[in-house]
């Protein structure tokens, strides 16, 4: 497992912590260890504190759950799933990667763009809704999480995709987390 915890600074950027390899519930109970202790070293406020660790769960269970899902199917060489934390100019940001079926495309980028376009109070409606439907639909779907995210946040999903092959591309997901809201 490789896990680094530094200080790196980049113009404005400061990398608290970083994971590259394929997640497991271990590894996910590892790094949510990890930023724990990240934790009592920056001090960061307990607001935003929270809403950085429901991020990072929400993203470290998707990503896990997903890749699981695909493993088998992977090509050889293929860019590994990662997560990044940086301290950045206003707060922080929140940024994972992993590799996605192009078929699963336009399902993801449909319901990113539909998350971000709502306001913090109609978001708030949607995410009610989605639980209360959540009964009903299928679990393996881009949703209730992603809204969780934006509604925790009050920021848009930052997101992209590149191609690896015929079949995958790698797709990232970038969070911002302010330290004023």
């Amino acid at each position: 497992m490789s896990v680094r915890k530094s200080t790196i600074t980049m113009k404005d950027t400061k990398i608290l912590f970083q994971y590259e390899g394929f997640f497991s519930h271990s590894i996910v109970n590892k790094l949510i260890r990890d930023f724990y202790e990240i934790n009592k070293i920056h001090k960061l406020p307990t607001s935003v504190f929270k809403k950085m660790l429901i991020v990072m769960i929400e993203i470290l269970e998707n990503n896990y759950k997903y890749v699981q899902s695909i493993q088998n199917e992977l090509p050889e060489g293929i860019n590994l799933p990662y997560i990044k934390i940086s301290k950045i100019a206003r707060g922080f940001e929140i940024e994972s990667a992993n590799p996605l079926k192009i078929e699963h495309v336009s399902l993801l980028e449909n319901k990113i763009k539909e998350i971000n376009e709502y306001n913090k109070v109609l978001l708030k409606e949607f995410y009610l809704k989605k639980l209360l439907e959540g009964v009903y639909i299928e679990k393996d779907t881009p949703g209730v999480g992603l809204i969780r995210i934006a509604k925790i946040t009050h920021n848009k999903i930052k997101y992209s995709f590149k191609q690896i092959d015929n079949k995958f591309l790698n797709y990232t997901l970038r969070i911002k987390v302010y330290s004023n809201t």
